[in-house]
């Protein structure tokens, strides 16, 4: 639930942000698509492998940051800030695959609501949260039951940076079911976390859609 937290917040902002600059691109935009959509059908390990050698206690970043500030920062190695630095790396993942999910739900929305507002005299910060913000509700809906899907699925990022440490705080949801079933050999447990696991999934997609979803008309 912790890296729910960070994930969530991180991913639907940064989502956000990347279709509004989608949006607003006249020329090479296929470009700047492909270009986010190739982290996420990256290799889960070799990402993952060039993410924890870059932030290592003697990688390049921390070296950077030694000789030119004079300090390092513990990504992998505190308690709070390896969770933090683990959802980073996965909201790089989906970024941009969230983001497009929104752009198609902006590009949905027609154009002449805009320029009515604009002659009526809106902002274009009035714009964005009274026509954008809600008529894109149903793709921010899809990407929010994604992202809470995602955060229960999480593995191979915590598995192969971490290990679940320290101090378990990278321990998420299927990393627990594997290590209680291969490692503390004790599988009839583990298919009990599977069960509770997907019973939470079912429970906060529900609590979503609740929530934030809302019946859209597009005229």
């Amino acid at each position: 639930m912790n890296f729910m937290v960070y994930f969530i917040p991180m991913v639907v902002l940064g989502s956000f942000l990347f279709a509004l600059a989608l949006s607003k691109v006249r020329y090479f935009r296929t470009f700047f698509t492909l270009s986010f959509l190739v982290a996420n059908v990256s290799s889960g390990v070799a990402y993952s492998i060039l993410f924890s050698n870059l932030f290592s206690e003697t990688g390049p970043v921390n070296s950077f940051l030694y000789k030119t500030f004079g300090f390092t920062i513990p990504w992998f190695s505190d308690p709070q800030l390896a969770l933090l630095s683990i959802a980073i790396i996965v909201t790089w993942k989906f970024i941009g695959y969230y983001g497009l999910i929104l752009f198609a739900g902006m590009e949905a929305i027609p154009k002449s609501l805009y320029e009515a507002a604009e002659l009526d005299g809106a902002s274009k910060w009035t714009q964005f949260w009274r026509i954008t913000v809600p008529l894109v509700n149903p793709a921010l809906t899809t990407v929010l039951v994604f992202a809470v899907n995602l955060t229960f699925g999480i593995f191979t990022e915590p598995y192969m940076i971490t290990g679940g440490g320290p101090m378990r705080r990278t321990l998420t949801f299927l990393l627990h079911i594997y290590t209680t079933a291969f490692q503390r050999m004790n599988p009839s447990y583990a298919a009990t976390l599977a069960i509770v696991t997907g019973a939470l999934s079912y429970g906060c997609v529900i609590l979503v859609r609740k929530l934030v979803e809302r019946e859209v008309h597009l005229v």
